[in-house]
């Protein structure tokens, strides 16, 4: 080989053969593109406002993409609040409260995983405590007290699973006992009493139901009315 010839070889072997580049696929991209920015916007918390038709705010909710997530508060015309819920993914979580128109308090609840749990009180518009009542998974459970206006207990008991157990106990607004019941998971008798403390009225019970002869009696003991109840309902009434 001459050295011509030997210097055209080096430089053809000098010189890189062209590679093909391949070409992004723009179906992948699209695909890639679409599920970032849909996880972003479903990730990402924002706030939806709604207003009255005077622009007066009725509603700021919170929303991590398109669950309720977070504190969300609605309002009546007059600015005051109405409700106000917080949620954890989509569903209540902690206290739940309620408001008049007034102003003053309706309600407030306990909530675990959009379930009623703990205690709930609830009031009048006046601002007096009705009640107080506890719960588990949705279902009353636990201590159970309702007021008279003024303040006094008018029943205390106690529910298991949703029904009456235990002792109840009623009271007029002066803090006199005019009834008892005695319950075991919702069956038992229910005794309402005279003024002289002697029994007027007698009610059996079953599964909180009025079931049974209910006996109405004089203040001297006599049988006066016996009602015929099945399941709540009046059958018959037999006077005496």
């Amino acid at each position: 080989m001459n050295v011509f010839s030997y210097a055209h070889s080096a430089w053809n072997n000098s010189i890189p053969t062209p590679q093909m580049t391949k070409m992004p696929n723009i179906k992948s991209i699209s695909f890639y593109a679409l599920l970032f920015i849909t996880l972003t916007l479903f990730s990402c918390k924002r706030d939806k406002k709604e207003y009255y038709i005077d622009g007066t705010l009725k509603s700021m909710q919170s929303y991590k993409g398109k669950t309720p997530e977070g504190s969300s508060v609605w309002y009546y015309p007059n600015g005051k609040k109405e409700l106000e819920i917080n949620y954890k993914n989509g569903k209540e979580q902690g206290e739940v409260r309620r408001w008049y128109f007034n102003g003053n308090k309706e309600s407030v609840e306990n909530f675990i995983n959009g379930r009623k749990s703990g205690v709930s009180y609830n009031w009048d518009q006046e601002g007096r405590l009705v009640d107080e009542k506890n719960y588990i998974n949705d279902t009353l459970n636990g201590p159970y007290i309702k007021y008279h206006p003024n303040g006094n207990i008018m029943i205390e008991g106690n529910y298991n699973k949703g029904l009456f157990d235990g002792k109840w106990t009623y009271f007029n607004e002066f803090g006199l006992i005019i009834g008892e019941g005695n319950f075991t998971s919702g069956n038992g008798i229910q005794k309402a009493f005279h003024p002289d403390g002697s029994i007027w009225v007698e009610t059996p019970y079953k599964n909180n139901l009025r079931h049974g002869i209910e006996k109405q009696y004089s203040s001297k003991g006599e049988l006066k009315k016996e009602t015929y109840f099945t399941n709540d309902r009046i059958e018959k009434v037999v006077n005496h």
